[in-house]
């Protein structure tokens, strides 16, 4: 016979268990609603690097590229690319050579110091792509920089320390560090090792080729826009000024000349120019990298038969984009140099570079939207200015510190303006002047512009440390060989 109190236990076995299914019921149910929610974020993730990858839209890519082609240069023969016939590297070494090291042909010389030799195949010039013969007069590629592009020593740039021009035999002494693995200790590279050798740095007449009977550069170093000719407006093919697109001719007179200033040969060159003269950067008074409107306005008043300033405009046409942040196309459809500039670079709050075209591939951003990259560079020549990593040093300090301490002069003035020639007769003035000429980098006191006070002391003081020494404190690195 069931009593009252067996009835209620069982009951409260029922109940438990109903409680333990609707908790598992439960459990499961949350489980597989987390699932779903990972599961789709995930999805959607997944399918976002999808459209990235799809689509190239990658932002990092094309500015490294953008940095590349300007350092290195476009490859010659894409011909709608404004930047042939104006790179950083281009203005420095020109266009050089090309060739293959000849099989085999590795010799350590007996001159000794590690120096090897070796002789190439199949020189062509980087140019035009034409065949180059080796020149038979001695030493004419000594100190050319050559670079293996291919093979075991592949990033190796060396100079070219000998050349016999009866064998065509060059001659390079390549340097390693500590734990760096040398190619050319067992015999040299000799896999596929093809190498350029670049041009003698400086040494070309300037872009634009000859012109014929006369000493000087032909019209065409006014015509920097090295590009395919294009349309006119109207759709109709140009042909007025024919063969801008031949960067052959263009750059046969060397792209390497032996300056640099704000012209167009330095089409890159971006200046500060002071109109109001008060030190203050102010707008108009910026001129751009890739932008000479005084270039442009000569070519408009001098050649309205034919159509050549458009040469001479590195900015894409407006009615070519659906952009508001480009300027007005002028009358004839290009646009104008003297338009306002497009772009802050620098953050100042002035604009300072114009947007351009460099024929780079329509992109598609995650929203499906189709977008045409344009960049806008800003290069400005640092020389002239101060380099507060490397100008001045403790001597400063000293003569700063001891304005009166040095006999019969006015300390710093006057160390800044006795002449080097007397310095070795005065040995009264003791170690409170430096050794040298007044070039080097450590002898260019940056005290006229930041005075004589706590300023200049603090950047000296925290630039080489309580050793007063450069390098890490109190580590014998090179400066301690000189103790």
């Amino acid at each position: 016979m069931m009593t009252r109190k067996h009835t209620k236990l069982r009951h409260s076995r029922r109940g438990m268990a109903l409680l333990f299914v609707v908790s598992l019921i439960l459990f499961i149910t949350l489980l597989g609603a987390s699932f779903v929610v990972v599961s789709q974020q995930f999805a959607t993730s997944a399918k976002n690097r999808t459209r990235i990858q799809a689509t190239g839209d990658n932002g990092r890519v094309l500015t490294e590229r953008a940095f590349y082609d300007l350092v290195r240069e476009p490859p010659l023969t894409n011909v709608d690319s404004p930047l042939r016939g104006h790179s950083i590297l281009g203005d420095i070494y020109g266009y050089g050579l090309r060739g293959t090291v000849t099989a085999g042909s590795f010799v350590a010389l007996p001159t000794g110091n590690g120096r090897i030799g070796f002789t190439l195949t199949g020189t062509v010039r980087i140019l035009d792509g034409a065949a180059f013969p080796l020149s038979i007069t001695d030493d004419v590629y000594n100190g050319l920089v050559l670079t293996f592009v291919t093979g075991d020593a592949k990033g190796t740039s060396v100079r070219i320390v000998d050349y016999d021009g009866t064998t065509n035999t060059f001659a390079i002494q390549p340097q390693w560090t500590d734990g760096a693995v040398n190619p050319f200790v067992a015999g040299g590279p000799t896999v596929d090792s093809r190498v350029i050798i670049n041009g003698r740095a400086y040494f070309g007449w300037g872009a634009g080729g000859v012109n014929v009977g006369v000493n000087k550069l032909a019209d065409a170093a006014m015509l920097p826009r090295r590009m395919a000719d294009g349309l006119l407006p109207d759709g109709t093919p140009i042909t007025t000024f024919p063969a801008n697109s031949d960067i052959v001719g263009y750059a046969s007179t060397g792209v390497h000349e032996s300056y640099d200033a704000l012209d167009f040969q330095n089409m890159y060159l971006a200046a500060w120019d002071d109109i109001n003269g008060n030190g203050v950067v102010e707008p108009g008074e910026i001129i751009a990298s890739f932008n000479r409107s005084n270039l442009f306005t000569y070519l408009d008043a001098n050649f309205l038969a034919d159509d050549r300033k458009k040469y001479a405009n590195f900015r894409p046409r407006t009615s070519t984009y659906s952009s508001a942040a480009l300027p007005v196309d002028t009358a004839n459809g290009w646009p104008n140099p003297n338009e306002p500039l497009d772009i802050d670079n620098d953050g100042d709050g002035i604009v300072d570079s114009i947007w351009m075209d460099l024929d780079y591939p329509i992109q598609t951003d995650i929203d499906g939207r189709r977008y045409k990259p344009l960049v806008a560079y800003l290069v400005m020549d640092m020389d002239g200015r101060f380099n507060v990593n490397a100008h001045g040093d403790f001597y400063d300090l000293d003569v700063i510190i001891n304005s009166t301490g040095l006999p019969g002069n006015d300390g710093l003035l006057d160390r800044l303006t006795v002449p080097r020639t007397l310095l070795g007769n005065i040995s009264s003035m003791g170690n409170g002047l430096p050794h040298g000429q007044y070039v080097g980098p450590a002898e260019i006191t940056m005290a006229p512009l930041l005075g004589t006070g706590t300023a200049y002391g603090s950047l000296i003081a925290t630039r080489y440390g309580a050793d007063q020494k450069p390098g890490r404190a109190d580590f014998r690195d090179a400066w301690h060989t000189y103790d």
